[in-house]
């Protein structure tokens, strides 16, 4: 026989009479299932926010592991299980794909009949637009702020970090462990392959976690005899990336190396010149070579 569940929400730990008064309309609500559904018990989330996905939520995922398909899972408030049209869209369809109906009693919407299920698709619509709306405003100001050339919530390019609040600042940890790696390869006889090899050995990444790579020293090496641009897109306008024989065989290569060279050469004692106008920042750990 199916099983007929209950599930409350409170946000905070103290609201105990906010769960007796949701137990009890689902109980109530029990009543009308008792001749074709046995009672599964009431799930209880206890100091939980309603903005917290559902499954996310300790009883709430227990609640969807444990039902199965013809099972009823009842709320006495929407709101109890969800905060938004997207949360409530998905949550429908998740339930629904299990073969399991929903009773909210606030609005009587039971899945279980063709108006609920009507409901169900009006809400993942509804959602659908919504997703769209905020996909469309945030390409538009992501377009504004790339045409500024101010970053735009991606990977910062070579010589940069990323603060908390989102903002660039110039990562001189990583332009002298640029120019370790450039006196490296050009004069200690050590490849791009084992320059990555110690690196990874020793555990030094970017400031934002990422490893490093070979085709990422090709594209700072490139950066680096640009004068380390600070603008969001510059990386992908870069050509770079790839084996360094095929490097080689790009006409600028011998330009792009001198120049990183040229610069090299007045930094390998300390701070690049752009790098020493600008104030200590956060750096990675392990980032002294």
């Amino acid at each position: 026989m199916p099983k007929f569940y209950g599930y409350t929400r409170a946000s905070t730990a103290g609201q105990h009479y906010t769960h007796e008064a949701q137990e009890k309309a689902i109980l109530k609500a029990y009543e009308g299932y008792k001749e074709t559904h046995e009672w599964g018990g009431v799930f209880q989330d206890k100091a939980t926010s309603g903005g917290k996905p559902f499954t996310d939520r300790e009883q709430g995922l227990r609640l969807w592991i444990v039902c199965q398909s013809g099972d009823v899972v009842c709320w006495s408030k929407m709101d109890r299980a969800f905060r938004s049209v997207f949360d409530a869209a998905q949550l429908l369809q998740m339930f629904h794909l299990k073969g399991v109906s929903l009773l909210s009693l606030d609005i009587a919407l039971d899945t279980g009949t063709a108006l609920g299920k009507f409901v169900m698709h009006l809400l993942a619509s509804v959602a659908e637009l919504e997703r769209e709306w905020i996909r469309t405003r945030t390409r538009d100001a992501l377009a504004i702020r790339q045409s500024k050339g101010l970053p735009h919530g991606g990977r910062p390019p070579a010589g940069w970090m990323k603060l908390g609040s989102g903002k660039w600042v110039k990562d001189k940890a990583e332009r002298r462990l640029i120019d370790w790696a450039i006196k490296n390869h050009d004069h200690g006889g050590m490849t791009w392959d084992q320059i990555v090899a110690v690196l990874k050995r020793r555990n030094i990444r970017r400031a934002n976690g990422d490893r490093y790579h070979q085709p990422w020293f090709h594209y700072a090496l490139k950066a680096k005899a640009a004068g380390y641009p600070g603008k969001d897109g510059w990386r992908e306008k870069c050509a770079y990336g790839g084996s360094l024989r095929l490097e080689r065989q790009k006409p600028f290569r011998k330009e792009v190396m001198a120049a990183a060279r040229q610069h090299s050469e007045v930094c390998l004692d300390g701070t690049s010149e752009s790098s020493s106008q600008s104030g200590d920042h956060a750096q990675t750990d392990g980032q002294t070579i």
